[in-house]
């Protein structure tokens, strides 16, 4: 089984600071990509392409991409949907960046579909957080807990299919966690790859938070 781990480009309240006001939403914790966040989107689908068609071997057919909500992560698994030519993004709350208001100002996977067609609006979320966190000690531990579920339940049901998490800084990290054992944050649009050849075995890890395949290196870790 193969796990691959990808926090969002670069966000536009980043480099833009009236961003919020030409979005036409209020949700401040929801910004979208930058222009170089979608470049950086962009390397990371042909980098993931380039691993998944090693030795001159076609793609798998299937590609399962699990995103966070939030609009940024979206936009980011959709150019890598693309590139893989994945079927469906599956939206799960549970690794959705830490929650700083209460409800989240994150979409729903209906009302995400509405720009982003490859949603998938019959996947069911592992979790719904809802209460505001204080930290990123929360958000890497339940990221933790749904990754673990996540691939428990994938490597029953289509253990060769690779699996594409798309999420944040803290939530990546705890997707790491819930796998290897440690946490781990990740750069933007950086590229962790994870196998484990049998149920049961421990997870290797073959990149971590790796990119080499962004043409700017720069301000990867804003946090």
């Amino acid at each position: 089984m193969e796990v691959f781990i990808v926090r969002h480009g670069e966000r536009i309240d980043m480099v833009e600071s009236g961003w919020l006001r030409k979005a036409g939403h209020n949700r401040k914790h929801d910004p979208h990509l930058a222009p170089k966040g979608w470049i950086q989107a962009k390397e990371t689908a042909e980098r993931l392409a380039a691993i998944l068609t090693r030795d001159g071997m076609k793609a798998p057919a299937a590609v399962c991409i699990i995103s966070s909500p939030f609009v940024r992560c979206i936009e980011t698994a959709s150019v890598i949907a693309e590139k893989l030519d994945a079927p469906s993004i599956k939206v799960e709350p549970g690794i959705c960046e830490v929650i700083h208001v209460s409800p989240p100002e994150y979409l729903s996977a209906e009302q995400l579909k509405e720009t982003f067609p490859r949603i998938d609006e019959s996947y069911v979320a592992q979790m719904h957080p809802s209460a505001a966190e204080y930290g990123d000690d929360i958000c890497i531990h339940r990221s933790a807990k749904v990754a673990r579920t996540i691939c428990a339940q994938h490597e029953q049901t289509s253990p060769s299919t690779p699996l594409v998490f798309v999420g944040h800084g803290a939530s990546c990290a705890g997707i790491f966690d819930g796998l290897v054992g440690r946490v781990s944050y990740q750069g933007l649009c950086t590229v962790t790859h994870l196998v484990r050849p049998t149920p049961g075995e421990k997870w290797r890890v073959l990149l971590e938070g790796d990119a080499a395949h962004l043409s700017d290196k720069t301000n990867l870790r804003p946090y």
